[in-house]
This record gives C-alpha cells, sequence and structure tokens, in this order.
C-alpha cells in the first residue's frame, strides 16, 4: 500500500479485510464508532508504517498478523468496553505496542514467535 489506508465504522455488522503481499508503506487507521465490527489486516511482508485503531463502541474484534517484523509503531485506544484485538508476528517486534484502556472488559493478545 503506498497510500493511507482509513476505516470508519459508523454503523454495525461490517467486516473488513486488508491483506498485503508486500510491505505496508503507508499509515492504516482505524476507527470503530459503532459494535460488532470485525477487521483483518494481514501482511506477509514487514509492516514499515504505524497502524493505530482506535475504538469508540463495544463488542468491536481486530487481528494484525504479519508473517515478518513489526518494523512500525501499533497503537491502540480502547475508549469502550468488550473489544478484542490480537497482534500477532511470526517474527519479533522491532518497535513500541501501545495500548490504552479508558474502559474496562476489554482484550488485548500481543504475540510473537521470537
Amino acid at each position: 500500500f503506498l497510500s493511507p489506508v482509513q476505516c470508519y465504522f459508523y454503523y454495525q455488522f461490517n467486516v473488513i479485510s486488508i491483506t498485503s503481499s508486500i510491505p505496508f508503506l503507508s499509515p492504516v487507521q482505524c476507527h470503530f464508532y459503532h459494535q460488532y465490527n470485525v477487521i483483518l489486516i494481514t501482511s506477509s511482508m514487514p509492516l514499515l508504517s504505524p497502524v493505530q485503531c482506535n475504538f469508540y463502541h463495544q463488542f468491536n474484534t481486530i487481528s494484525i498478523t504479519s508473517s515478518m517484523p513489526f518494523l512500525s509503531p501499533v497503537q491502540c485506544h480502547f475508549y469502550h468496553q468488550f473489544n478484542v484485538i490480537s497482534i500477532t508476528s511470526s517474527m519479533s517486534f522491532l518497535s513500541p505496542v501501545q495500548c490504552n484502556f479508558y474502559h474496562q472488559f476489554n482484550v488485548i493478545s500481543i504475540t510473537s514467535s521470537m
């Protein structure tokens, strides 16, 4: 991706998948303003640009997966409850992962094979 990817969910029951076999070269931003939304971000190359997710409502799920190292920061802000995020790398995390919880009952999984 050579230009930014932005996702805004203003209503419920949406699913989006962002997949790339080349590096992400521009930021990815996701904003969840309603509930019951799912986003999958998958790359078989390193993540070279930041990923930011903001959860303003409940019951949303996001998965960020790379088979290569994370070379750029990941930020997540949970302003509501009952949200789930999974961040997985088959390699190592070489940049910060930051998650801020401003509400209760949220789940985060950060997994690295190295």
